[in-house]
């Protein structure tokens, strides 16, 4: 018995994805699979298959399938991280970061709390 080779692709579009099937069998030129309608394009990929199957079937040949299947990847397991508290200063005069060696916290002006009637 005779072996019939199979590779089905997925075509992605606008509208979704469908799947084409290339059969290949020793000493004849592959062929895709084709729908009693005329159309190439499956909906899924165990239909395309099936419609290979029942080739092979009438064929009298067993069905290889080719495919590449990209399998997903897991996804890595995140992992929390603190956020590393700022250290204060240890010189007493400006460093280059500008606190001016205090520990106290400087707040923009804008953020003044202090509202000055006029």
């Amino acid at each position: 018995m005779s072996s019939l080779k199979v590779k089905v692709s997925e075509k992605k579009s606008d509208c979704g994805s469908t799947y084409e099937g290339t059969v290949s069998i020793s000493g004849l030129k592959p062929t895709k699979l084709q729908k009693s309608d005329g159309s190439t394009s499956f909906p899924t990929k165990a239909a395309a298959m099936s419609s290979a199957r029942s080739l092979g079937k009438r064929l009298n040949c067993t069905v290889v399938d080719e495919s590449t299947t990209s399998m997903k990847k897991a996804a890595k397991k995140s992992t929390k991280t603190t956020a590393k508290k700022p250290t204060p200063c240890s010189e007493t005069s400006g460093c280059s970061s500008g606190c001016g060696g205090s520990d106290k916290v400087i707040s923009p002006p804008w953020l003044a709390t202090d509202v000055k009637d006029k």
